[in-house]
């Protein structure tokens, strides 16, 4: 049953992640990290807690840019850090440090510390394989977090309170027994974030299509609908070089790739 809005004026607003009204909530929410996505959307006060807001969404930001295809990304494309300082990426053996907004550095450990300077004058080609080998970390978590809170931006914040998505919500609090998968393929040639709603011929959420860090992601809503499917019906639709899909586990392992 939808919630009418005065529930919210007697009851006071409810955090979409905890549910708590008791929490305070004194700041606003960014629905993708700063570094990631400058003047990119937010979740007005009263929206998300504070306690959720600086604890496990923060913790959630920050597994997502220390996942390796990210933080890649970052040194690529990205800027300074809020404190002021270029990125720098840790894959693998090799070490990316960006040096100024024109050159990257490539540190190859070795007794001379080889280093490999690439610059946009000269062509330098080279292949990276990234091992997906960080199980304790959570990417699936914060593409989760982004779902429900850009629920609440488009559909409103009653609507992210439904029952229905409580599915999302244990997840991102990450209660026992719970575990979502996600989908992601390379897509260097849109560098910015936007997103696409995957609905049924009835209107009913199942998923996200979401273009974040040279990354496309599908991220499934509703358990009934199987991740696979979803990817299946979607990769068709889009250009030759966003058809290779691959399917992970919550904790960043590949579970299975898929052409489309």
């Amino acid at each position: 049953m939808k919630i009418s809005r005065q529930h919210y004026i007697e009851k006071k607003k409810l955090c979409i992640i905890c549910g708590d009204p008791s929490k305070k909530y004194s700041s606003e929410e960014h629905i993708f990290p700063e570094s990631l996505v400058k003047y990119g959307p937010t979740l007005k006060k009263g929206i998300v807690c504070d306690n959720c807001n600086n604890k496990g969404l923060s913790q959630a930001d920050k597994t997502f840019q220390d996942w390796k295809p990210i933080s890649f990304y970052k040194v690529w494309f990205g800027g300074k850090t809020k404190k002021r300082k270029f990125p720098r990426a840790q894959i693998g053996e090799l070490e990316f440090v960006k040096k100024d907004f024109k050159n990257i550095q490539i540190i190859v450990p070795s007794k001379d510390a080889v280093k490999i300077n690439v610059k946009p004058n000269k062509e330098v080609n080279f292949s990276i394989n990234i091992v997906f080998d960080q199980p304790t970390l959570l990417p699936s978590v914060f593409l989760h977090k982004v779902v429900l809170e850009l629920i609440a931006r488009d559909f409103g914040h009653d609507t992210a309170l439904l029952p229905q998505f409580d599915i999302l919500r244990n997840f991102i609090k990450r209660k026992t027994g719970q575990y979502r998968h996600f989908s992601m393929c390379d897509c260097f040639i849109f560098q910015t974030s936007n997103y696409k709603w995957l609905m049924t011929k009835d209107r009913t959420l199942i998923g996200l299509l979401l273009c974040i860090a040279g990354r496309l992601f599908i991220i499934n809503i509703l358990e009934d609908f199987h991740l696979k499917g979803i990817v299946k019906s979607i990769a068709p639709q889009l250009g030759p070089e966003m058809r290779q899909w691959m399917i992970f586990k919550e904790d960043g392992k590949i579970l299975e790739r898929i052409s489309g």
